[in-house]
């Protein structure tokens, strides 16, 4: 699937200011292979990838969550994409491809603003939810005993869903 979106559609469709979008692209939240400054009267143009890395920057960003950190924390949803695909949980849902429909949630987590985890209902081995270990997602090294009080969630099925409706 060859999806695009403009910054625009993005924002509408998630419910988050255009402004503050711009503001972050300006100050270096920009998804590889995007555009730094696509020239006068031209509009950038995302991917389904770039879209979604997006959209989890700017709703990480709305939570409270430090755009340099928000940017960090959304390097991590290919491992969603990864994982669905590999373990064969929910081969259908490559959300960075443009196809994010799901019966299945697919949730990244971040935790006191430094780990990082996966969490899904998708593996047939579990009833219910199953959570990866926490991750430090400055030195990339699964951390067992983290305990993190505060936690944010960011719905990668129900982001897919609403950016592929505004797909132009």
């Amino acid at each position: 699937m060859d999806l695009q979106f403009k910054l625009k559609t993005i924002c509408e469709a998630l419910g988050t200011d255009y402004d503050e979008a711009r503001y972050l692209l300006a100050r270096g939240a920009i998804p590889a292979g995007v555009a730094d400054l696509p020239g006068r009267g031209n509009h950038r143009l995302f991917s389904a990838h770039q879209a979604l890395l997006l959209a989890v920057v700017l709703k990480a960003k709305d939570a409270g969550i430090n755009g340099a950190i928000a940017t960090t924390f959304a390097d991590w949803t290919p491992r969603i994409q990864q994982m669905a695909q590999n373990l064969g949980w929910d081969p259908q849902f490559a959300p960075l491809l443009g196809s994010g429909r799901s019966e299945n949630r697919w949730l990244l987590e971040i935790g006191d603003a430094r780990f990082v985890r996966v969490s899904t209902d998708a593996n047939p081995s579990v009833e219910g939810l199953y959570s990866t270990h926490w991750v430090d997602m400055r030195k990339r090294r699964e951390v067992r005993a983290a305990r993190p009080a505060v936690i944010l969630q960011i719905d990668l099925t129900r982001l897919s869903e609403l950016l592929t409706a505004a797909a132009v």
